[in-house]
């Protein structure tokens, strides 16, 4: 809302830090902290579910064009404080993290009669006892090369789009919402996957389909390749993401969870910053996206080798598990 009223650089700045404060504390975070309380055995899936609203509110990215086109993009910044300011008070104000023996078990399975069952299993690791783990520092690396990456790539798709591609921001914004559904079948898909299979086998996979497909955004000529390029990116990465947050719960436990994912996101909110920041860089020196976008694609290879080697933290399972002295 207060963006609506900007009249400076110094105001957008201000007003930009408002805006990441609240989304970080309020965002993500909780959903996440909220969701691996009720899941064990299926949660990389129910990670999917709980995070696809985020992916689907990309598809009002042609609503936002709209929008901006016909009111201005003040108007439009009014509208959408209205919009977020209701349906968040309502859709947060239900949010529940899983009490301890709750009368229905994780994943939904009936828990046994012994009450204190559930007590066991609601293990977990201090954030101390984590950062001294390579597990952890592993998976925030890959975090953060793909935060990199992708927030690059949301960032100046648009752009890119209009001023080299040559569509309206109205089409470009159509490959936003196709991206938005890609990512969204992703990360079903690699939900369902992770929770059968090795997830460090399916998460390296699934940053493998956007490591390749990221340089060839760079050389897309129409609408049409644009959408299809987007869509391998957003399958990958919207994949990665449930995976990443379900291995975490694994390795670590929830007792602690959320501080323990909030300093991997920190770690990986550094790549979020720099990867817009350089890429844009290298197309004001260039003067062309090429460069940028190939960059993203071999900063993500990184994150693979570094999935891999993310093995289970054994002796700190066996330490703060349940039966461990934790």
């Amino acid at each position: 809302f207060l963006l609506s009223y900007m009249q400076n650089i110094f105001h957008f700045y201000l007003f930009m830090l408002l805006k990441a404060l609240g989304g970080s504390t309020a965002g993500g975070q909780v959903t996440l902290v909220s969701t691996v309380s009720w899941f064990e055995q299926k949660r990389a899936r129910a990670l999917a579910l709980a995070t696809a609203g985020g992916t689907l509110g990309g598809l009002l990215v042609v609503v936002v064009a709209v929008l901006v086109e016909s009111m201005g993009w003040r108007e439009a910044l009014r509208v959408m404080a209205l919009v977020l300011l209701l349906w968040g008070l309502l859709a947060g104000s239900n949010v529940r993290t899983r009490p301890l023996n709750h009368h229905q078990g994780k994943d939904g399975i009936p828990l046994p009669a012994d009450s204190n069952y559930e007590d066991a299993r609601r293990w977990g690791a201090p954030l101390n006892a984590v950062l001294r783990t390579r597990t952890f520092w592993l998976l925030a690396i890959a975090q953060l090369t793909m935060f990199f990456a992708i927030t690059a790539i949301v960032v100046h798709h648009i752009p890119y789009m209009e001023n080299s591609v040559g569509i309206s921001k109205t089409a470009a914004a159509v490959g936003s919402a196709i991206f938005a559904i890609a990512s969204l079948v992703g990360r079903l898909i690699a939900g369902e996957a992770a929770d059968r299979f090795d997830k460090r086998i399916v998460l390296a996979v699934v940053v493998m389909l956007s490591v390749i497909a990221m340089p060839a955004f760079a050389f897309v000529q129409n609408l049409w390749q644009s959408a299809l390029v987007l869509s391998v990116i957003a399958c990958g990465t919207g994949g990665a993401n449930p995976i990443r947050t379900a291995l975490l719960a694994d390795y670590f436990g929830t007792r602690s969870f959320g501080v323990i994912n909030g300093a991997a996101t920190t770690v990986g909110t550094l790549g979020a910053f720099l990867g817009p920041w350089l890429v844009g860089l290298t197309v004001d020196i260039t003067d062309g996206y090429t460069f940028g976008f190939v960059f993203t694609g071999v900063i993500a290879l990184f994150a693979i080798p570094a999935v891999l080697a993310s093995k289970p933290p054994v002796q700190l399972i066996a330490d703060y598990g349940p039966g461990g002295r934790g």
